[in-house]
């Protein structure tokens, strides 16, 4: 299992919205393990463009669409972990001029004052924030479709973080700050109280009370082929430890992991991870 950790920098935050409420809603205030598999798949289709293997963003069939590289991304990755490293995130929203026209009853098409109109947007905003997505992947695992195809390795996974733009909608744009990959197997439990102060990344939760500031939140399941369709009202979800206050207009910043006395703590290259299957 390779553990690829990716640093970044919001630019000016992002939105994502809770499970099955539309694009006019509030926002999370962390976005979800959804939100960096899809940027890594697109990652790993520029790269598969860059050695003249296009793939394409999104398929039909059977009257329905879906991503395919998504989909088989989604399959090889068995973990993902986020955390605030500097800054906080807050949530607000805003009035947004938008254009509805999907929205527009058939007798209304022809009236130009139908076609604009000013909405409420939830935004996380963040500017300046620093970041860390980490993902549990299977080396070796196979991504992609046809010729365009390439098996998920060390150099590729770093290569694919490296051409991140954004996290979920394009204006959510991001700078990747650095990338690395290391080995799953090479990192070692730790129980030294000064580095368990350090900022926690949220975590797959098995069960059970958590302590406060933590609470429990489901996210759609990043391995359920619906997800990545149009049936992913449908999909699967995951549960999820994260800091309070996960949508609420409130500043989230990550508490250290020292206010998880009761998981195991393991170091990988510098940086600490819970390790759930305890």
């Amino acid at each position: 299992m390779i553990l690829l950790s990716v640093r970044l920098l919001f630019h000016w935050g992002f939105w994502a919205r809770p499970l099955f409420m539309s694009a006019r809603q509030p926002t999370m205030t962390v976005p979800p393990p959804t939100v960096f598999v899809g940027a890594l798949a697109r990652g790993l289709a520029e790269l598969l463009r860059a050695r003249g293997r296009g793939v394409p963003e999104y398929r039909r069939a059977g009257g329905r669409y879906f991503v395919p590289l998504a989909q088989s991304l989604g399959r090889c990755v068995e973990r993902v972990y986020f955390r605030l490293l500097r800054g906080g995130v807050s949530a607000a929203v805003d009035k947004t001029r938008v254009f509805q026209g999907p929205y527009i009853r058939l007798e209304n098409l022809r009236d130009p004052t139908q076609r604009f109109a000013v909405r409420d947007l939830g935004k996380a905003y963040a500017p300046g924030a620093e970041a860390e997505f980490a993902a549990l992947v299977r080396e070796g695992c196979e991504v992609g479709e046809g010729d365009a195809r390439v098996s998920l390795d060390v150099a590729t996974l770093v290569a694919a973080a490296h051409a991140v733009t954004r996290l979920g909608p394009a204006e959510g744009v991001v700078a990747v700050a650095d990338a690395t990959a290391m080995r799953w197997e090479d990192c070692v439990e730790v129980h030294d109280v000064k580095i368990l102060e350090m900022p926690c990344p949220y975590f797959p939760w098995g069960g059970g009370e958590l302590p406060p500031p933590w609470r429990t939140t489901q996210f759609l399941d990043w391995r359920d082929e619906r997800v990545w369709s149009d049936q992913r009202v449908q999909g699967d979800v995951v549960v999820y430890a994260v800091p309070e206050s996960e949508w609420a207009p409130l500043r989230v910043e990550f508490p250290p992991c020292s206010t998880l006395p009761k998981v195991k703590i393991v170091e990988c290259g510098g940086l600490w991870y819970v390790d759930p299957r305890v």
